[in-house]
């Protein structure tokens, strides 16, 4: 069996069932991978900003995946090291259809989060997130630039319907994804946290065998594919349960440390 060398971890509900809360097994185990010289990161549909409490707590000093695999990010600095940004006609069409869907949608200018007009989840998202953000209510009329990622929402037992039909309608432009429960992620058809794992691993030297994933949803299944190792959490979604390499205990049981334990350390 290769050695492991590199780890992308997803943040909700792979790292964290808390927001922002990692716990003490899950830190202690990876702290000795790091130890090991294993490199530590996180591979997060969160902006950069949004993921600051994971990774001050892991101490990473190098390259994060963040929304979705869009940027690759340096941390502590917050220095970009890539950005495959949204075309802007595929930014309108994405925002078009969900207001012609009747649901929210929202994109992110750096770490700011924008809306068309205000709704219960704008605000759930923005506190949660802690994230800067503003209503421009002229938001589907403008030329919208630089947008790593459109992110809509629909009530958790909708998400899917409309995320089929999110990628019918934008099919061949773009990748479209559930996160977390009514979370539909809408990337670039280039742009994948696999996609920037694949650059991560180039930059480092690490070979795709020696590289473990770890996530629960579908927007970690294509760098749970791409990885040496790919690995789910048992609380996963059932797509990404059926492909992932193994299947370790949920995120509640410290999955993540599990892993490590067991499989790096």
């Amino acid at each position: 069996m290769q050695k492991i060398q590199l780890i992308a971890l997803d943040i909700d509900q792979t790292l964290t069932c808390q927001k922002d809360v990692i716990s003490p097994r899950n830190l202690a185990a990876i702290r000795a991978a790091q130890k090991k010289g294993v490199f530590v990161t996180i591979a997060t549909g969160r902006g950069f900003l949004s993921s600051k409490k994971i990774w001050t707590q892991l101490e990473i000093e190098g390259p994060t995946i963040q929304y979705g695999g869009a940027m690759l990010v340096h941390s502590p600095d917050g220095k970009p090291i890539s950005v495959d940004a949204l075309p802007a006609d595929l930014v309108k069409d994405a925002l078009e259809l969900a207001n012609g869907y009747g649901i929210h949608a929202q994109i992110f200018d750096g770490d700011t989060v924008v809306a068309e007009r205000d709704c219960p989840f704008f605000t759930f998202y923005h506190e949660r997130t802690n994230l800067p953000y503003r209503i421009d209510p002229a938001l589907r009329e403008k030329r919208q630039e630089n947008v790593p990622k459109v992110l809509a929402y629909a009530e958790p037992e909708q998400a899917l319907k409309f995320q089929q039909e999110f990628q019918t309608a934008l099919a061949g432009r773009a990748d479209v994804t559930i996160s977390q429960p009514g979370f539909i992620e809408i990337n670039g058809c280039a742009v994948s946290k696999a996609s920037a794992l694949e650059k991560l691993a180039g930059m480092m030297d690490i070979p795709q065998e020696a590289v473990a994933a770890i996530g629960d949803s579908t927007l970690d299944l294509s760098m749970i594919r791409w990885a040496g190792c790919g690995v789910c959490v048992a609380n996963g979604t059932p797509n990404v349960l059926q492909e992932a390499d193994l299947i370790v205990p949920s995120c509640q049981e410290d999955g993540v440390a599990y892993y490590i334990e067991n499989y790096v350390l």
